[in-house]
């Protein structure tokens, strides 16, 4: 038989240490996201497809690839954008979950007073 024992309390505080550590990750990759939409890469890139297609507007063929040209751009926009919708959402929920959820708990299940 095997000396060890479970114990909530070392489980708790693994627990909690790794909300923490997941939040501030996730914080620290919607930040990065954030940064990189307000940059002007978007703009650069744009400006790009109307620098390499100037004809757009007259020539068929060329309003074609100015077209695929911006949806590549618009497409790495979007997604920046659901990624720093995701990683916002799980700075939020993730501690309000966790935290919450054993506030909830202990406070339906108060320790008892011997």
């Amino acid at each position: 038989m095997s000396k060890r024992k479970f114990s909530g309390d070392r489980l708790y505080n693994l627990l909690k240490n790794l909300v923490i550590v997941i939040t501030l990750l996730a914080l620290f990759f919607a930040a990065v996201n954030y940064n990189q939409i307000n940059s002007n890469e978007y703009k650069r890139e744009s400006d790009k497809c109307y620098q390499e297609h100037p004809n757009h507007m007259s020539d068929q063929i060329e309003g074609a690839l100015w077209s695929s040209c911006l949806s590549v751009a618009s497409e790495v926009l979007k997604l920046q954008n659901d990624n720093l919708t995701r990683y916002s959402l799980i700075v939020i929920i993730l501690p309000l979950i966790f935290f919450g959820g054993t506030w909830l708990y202990k406070y339906l299940f108060p320790k008892k007073i011997d």
